[in-house]
């Protein structure tokens, strides 16, 4: 009976170590710092209820706050290495969330290096994101490759900060957001700018490091340059990037919530453009708090958690709430700003401790609430995009005192589609020079559970008959390809979307040639007449000798 009891055991270990999550939402969780280690949770879709999943919560450090699935892996970064064996950097299978590896330290120079966020890069590599600097990783081999110069904080282990107010060097310069865009990876490094990296060299190109502000009063001579300091970076469907200011000083919103603005990144010309707008969007350094600033999928909109918060009243001696606890948003086309939802309004004991989610494949937003000022019990809202509460306020099993909603994450189920014909005819006019054909990204490659405007593409010419050929991204997203002589070439698309790749070839024709491979189709699905050597026509030919025409081709057949 013991050795049916154990088979059985060993059985369903077996089976719920195979089990596979797909389709599907993660909620990943802090833990608390010096108690417990983050932890990951799966929504079962047919009851709406949470269950952990098979990560051992002993791989993640303490203060987990930032996932992300990248080519079929989940990567996870935790503010420090948990007492337990946790990591602060963690990789772990996505569609059975085992464990792969675990890094308790990066470097043993002495600095402390706090994970911040992963970026997936190509299909080899992604960055790390710490409190003191970016790391590469072989996502293959899952080991750090390097360190990017000019990343680091620049302080001493221990130095005194501001006047004690950062003591440690894991607050002094730390990175934030990355986002990948085409060729290059905008990092946000506090109180240092946005650096542009090139992906592949991983070297700095550029920083940008200050912004123009149009809420200033400039005296009538155009926007102000400001410098800037800049927090959660963004991209939305039109392939712009989106941050806020965020002061160094005073990294918390409630200290200067006018300095938080909605900025725009123009990431072709590395220019920075500061928004006016009603609301405040919050901004939070080190780890906490992720998914500030969303941006949408379907519609071409940014969405950010408002400034909402309490504090004393001296002249009341009463605790005054500023702010609403609301998520708002900016219609980019429209160029309208309003509030998507007022969780306050469900229920007014309802507060925003952590971000927020868009789910890339139906737009619908995720929000982790608190019912009792900022700690549990806890829920989970899903809205529609139309702001309309789906379904009942979802119950997440942590403790009330000691564990915190950290985000929502979504699975990865499919690869980049293409939707492009098979052949394009290049014209003349324009470019100077050539035959030329421009094809907007978003309309030849798309991707159901991801960011299209994530959407990155490599080209390769495979066969050509033109003694010159290029193709280039234009400043407006599109795929430009070139042939400077009249001929024909056989192009191999590569798309690459979160770390999945699909490839298809075309073929491509200068406008003459295609003229006469049209005429020569049309030729083709014309009907076929025959007639005898009198130049009689013959219905239903039989053996002998006959003239054959099919539109404009006319050829001696034997039958």
């Amino acid at each position: 009976m013991r050795t049916l009891s154990f088979l059985m055991a060993f059985i369903a270990t077996a089976f719920m170590s195979m089990a596979q999550y797909s389709n599907g939402t993660f909620l990943l969780t802090e833990g608390q710092l010096g108690t417990s280690t983050g932890g990951l949770f799966w929504l079962n879709s047919e009851n709406n209820t949470f269950s952990s999943s098979s990560v051992s919560q002993s791989t993640f450090g303490e203060t987990s706050q930032f996932a992300t699935i990248y080519r079929d892996k989940i990567f996870v970064t935790s503010k420090q290495a948990g007492y337990y064996g946790g990591g602060l950097f963690t990789i772990a299978n996505a569609k059975t969330t085992q464990s792969q590896a675990t890094f308790s330290s990066l470097s043993d120079d002495g600095h402390n290096y706090d994970g911040r966020a992963f970026c997936g890069i190509d299909e080899t590599k992604g960055y790390l994101g710490t409190s003191n600097g970016i790391f590469v990783i072989d996502i293959i081999g899952n080991e750090v490759i390097k360190f990017i110069d000019g990343t680091e904080c620049g302080y001493e282990p221990g130095e005194v900060i501001n006047g004690g107010y950062y003591q440690y060097d894991v607050y002094g310069h730390q990175i934030g957001s990355m986002v990948r865009v085409g060729n290059f990876v905008f990092a946000s490094q506090q109180n240092r700018g946005i650096h542009v990296i090139d992906i592949k060299t991983d070297e700095i190109v550029y920083t940008i490091s200050e912004y123009f502000d149009l809420t200033a009063d400039d005296g009538g001579e155009g926007p102000k340059a400001l410098d800037g300091s800049f927090g959660e970076l963004a991209l939305s469907k039109d392939g712009m990037l989106w941050t806020t200011i965020c002061d160094y000083e005073n990294y918390s919103y409630e200290h200067h919530p006018e300095q938080n603005k909605l900025v725009l990144v123009d990431p072709y010309i590395c220019e920075a453009i500061a928004l006016p707008i009603e609301s405040k969007i919050s901004v939070a350094w080190s780890t906490w708090r992720y998914g500030m600033m969303q941006a949408c999928n379907y519609t071409n909109r940014i969405m950010w958690k408002d400034v909402c918060y309490t504090e004393w009243d001296w002249n009341t001696f009463e605790q005054i709430s500023v702010g609403k606890p609301q998520i708002c948003y900016y219609d980019i086309d429209n160029g309208e700003e309003g509030v998507f939802v007022d969780v306050s309004e469900i229920n007014p004991n309802y507060s925003i401790y952590a971000g927020f989610s868009i789910d890339p494949e139906t737009d619908n937003v995720y929000i982790p609430v608190s019912s009792n000022a900022g700690y549990g019990p806890w829920y989970l809202l899903v809205f529609n995009p139309q702001g309309e509460l789906i379904g009942e306020p979802i119950s997440i099993p942590i403790g009330d005192w000691s564990d915190y909603p950290a985000m929502v994450l979504f699975t990865d189920d499919y690869a980049p589609e293409f939707n492009i014909e098979d052949t394009q005819i290049l014209k003349k006019g324009i470019t100077p020079n050539g035959y030329t054909v421009r094809l907007p990204i978003s309309e030849i490659v798309s991707d159901k559970d991801n960011l299209n405007a994530g959407i990155s593409l490599d080209v390769e010419f495979i066969d050509c008959t033109s003694s010159n050929h290029s193709f280039a991204i234009t400043e407006l997203n599109e795929l430009e390809l070139w042939l400077l002589d009249s001929g024909q070439a056989t192009v191999k698309l590569k798309a690459l979307s979160n770390g999945k790749t699909t490839e298809k070839e075309i073929m491509l024709l200068t406008e003459d040639l295609s003229t006469s491979v049209e005429s020569i189709n049309s030729d083709n699905n014309a009907p076929i007449e025959y007639f005898n050597m009198q130049g009689i026509k013959v219905e239903n030919p039989t053996y002998g000798v006959y003239i054959k025409k099919q539109g404009s081709k006319i050829t001696k057949v034997i039958i």
